[in-house]
């Protein structure tokens, strides 16, 4: 029912691959690649993907490049790739919740993702 009205969905994907993603957070991600195929179906041109990179966790072996290959096959409108960071370390430690640390990615290893990307013919930032 909200479809008339948006003007953007931003839509999260973190990996493709269905072990990764188990191994990561615990459940699938069938649902949400479903999910997002429907969404791309009826409002393709409003569909933002924002893809989290964080190296040692979806930044390993060719999950990046699965990625990309999945949302070549189902291109949204736009492609951000967001690298990760610490911002929320101090807020998870004033809740008293545990925080997993990660390394930032290299910003060479961002240009070379947002190559690939582009190279699959996503409108990649």
């Amino acid at each position: 029912r909200a479809l008339p009205w948006t003007e953007l969905f931003l839509y999260d994907v973190k990996c493709v691959s269905s072990e990764l993603h188990r191994e990561l957070t615990g459940e699938s991600n069938e649902r949400i690649l479903e999910n997002y195929r429907r969404l791309r179906e009826i409002a393709a041109d409003r569909l933002a993907v924002r893809v989290p990179v964080i190296p040692g966790a979806n930044d390993r072996g060719a999950e990046m490049a699965r990625v990309a290959d999945f949302l070549a096959g189902h291109p949204p409108a736009s492609v951000e790739l967001l690298p990760y960071h610490r911002l929320g370390a101090p807020k998870a430690e004033a809740l008293g919740m545990a925080y997993t640390q990660f390394t930032e990615p290299e910003p060479a290893r961002m240009d070379e993702l947002k190559r690939l990307f582009a190279a699959k013919g996503l409108n990649v930032r």
